[in-house]
């Protein structure tokens, strides 16, 4: 688990600092969704790959987890296509 936080300790940073800002480029708002993306999907896929022997339960908040990640992605996805839409109108 502490590993798994350490890795997060960058990517907060990153997002505190875009929150940050006044305005915020395309590229680093489409990072971040990728990150949030990927880790959805290192989510679903840590119960299948025998790293970990988690619980039913610990499968049940991975999988959670994953789900609630990618979500928030697709979001983030979502919102930065109809930002772009207003700003060409």
């Amino acid at each position: 688990m502490r590993e798994a936080g350490l890795v997060l300790v960058p990517y907060v940073i990153l997002v505190v600092f875009l929150a940050s800002r006044p305005a915020v480029s395309v590229g680093a708002v489409n990072a971040v969704i990728a990150i949030n993306l990927a880790w959805a999907a290192a989510r679903s896929l840590l119960p299948v790959s025998r790293w970990v022997a988690p619980t039913l339960l610990g499968i049940a908040f991975v999988l959670a987890q994953g789900f609630a990640v990618g979500a928030l992605g697709l979001i983030q996805y979502i919102c930065l296509r109809q930002a772009r839409g207003a700003a060409l109108a």
